[in-house]
């Protein structure tokens, strides 16, 4: 296969997966299944032809495993079956839509009387041709729906937080201060874990709370894998170059001295707090300014005095 075949077949089938561009899309982008060994239980998604023109499409099931730190997943072979892939069940294998037509596709988890309990996780994707041919190889486009489908039963849950780090400087002269924290899943069931990272003061007074999943859609951490979650103090904003317009980053809002980061896995689980971060909040522009001042009604007072005993 020559060079610009390879790119093509790899932006075609990569991409159609995460965005609805290829003329496809479905609701929810997630299932979340559970059952017990030797019982089934079903959920639903929909699939819409967002193209102008009708398509068929085929329905295939793959694993998949977490990979690196930043939710992305490697898809297993299809001739990889064993656990959930061998365990959902469709009820269709294909669907033919009409332009803006919809369709919803029943999805049944029914593991075995044998499975372990603990997580499992794959994706359903809908498949269609574009009927194109480069080298011999059929190009199309794709997209999915993860599954994610525990085992009932005796499941170990087990966090760990690997780190909390800056993404920012360790001294600053203004808000907002960014961090970053590795979160570490070392049981055998899905996580959502729930946290606040504390914000205390020189003085060790508490200065505020941020949420460790402060976003719309939680993020969950898989087996024998972990995350990355990224919490921020402060609001962001531009600030413009020049003294005046920094200035103002500095006042809105206003923060000054030595401050402690720390990490808390909330919940029943018991999971150490994460070693304590110090970072440094130095609004200069803004002691210039008072310290300019001061020293102008300083020099305005002694001035004053010079001209009266004259």
């Amino acid at each position: 296969m020559s060079f610009f075949a390879r790119c093509s077949f790899f932006l075609v089938f990569f991409c159609g997966f995460v965005s609805p561009v290829f003329a496809m899309e479905v609701k929810p982008p997630t299932l979340d299944l559970s059952a017990r060994p030797g019982t089934s239980t079903e959920s639903v998604f929909v699939l819409r032809n967002t193209d102008a023109v009708t398509e068929t499409y085929t329905f295939t099931i793959q694993g998949f495993v977490a990979r690196g730190e930043d939710g992305r997943q490697t898809f297993l072979p299809l001739s990889e079956t064993a656990g959930l892939p061998s365990w959902l069940y469709l009820n269709r294998s294909t669907v033919t839509l009409k332009p803006g037509e919809s369709a919803p596709v029943a999805v049944q988890f029914r593991p075995a009387k044998d499975a372990s309990p603990g997580a499992y996780q794959a994706a359903v994707f809908a498949t269609h041709d574009d009927g194109q041919r480069v080298d011999g190889v059929t190009l199309g486009s794709r997209v999915g729906v993860l599954v994610f489908a525990p085992v009932e039963g005796e499941a170990k849950h087990a966090l760990r937080i690997d780190s909390l780090q800056r993404l920012t400087p360790r001294f600053v002269d203004h808000l907002p201060v960014s961090f970053e924290a590795s979160i570490r899943n070392e049981g055998t069931a899905h996580e959502v874990p729930q946290g606040h990272m504390t914000i205390t003061n020189m003085l060790g007074q508490l200065t505020t709370t941020l949420d460790l999943q402060e976003r719309e859609v939680p993020l969950r951490v898989l087996p024998g894998s972990a995350r990355r979650f990224e919490m921020k103090w402060g609001d962001d904003r531009a600030c413009s170059d020049g003294f005046f317009a920094a200035l103002r980053c500095e006042w809105a809002p206003f923060a000054f001295g030595m401050y402690r980061a720390r990490l808390v896995i909330d919940g029943t689980m018991s999971v150490e707090p994460s070693e304590e971060v110090r970072f440094f909040v130095i609004p200069w522009r803004t002691f210039a300014l008072v310290g300019s001042v001061l020293i102008l009604l300083v020099l305005g007072r002694r001035l004053r005095r010079g001209v009266s005993v004259l």
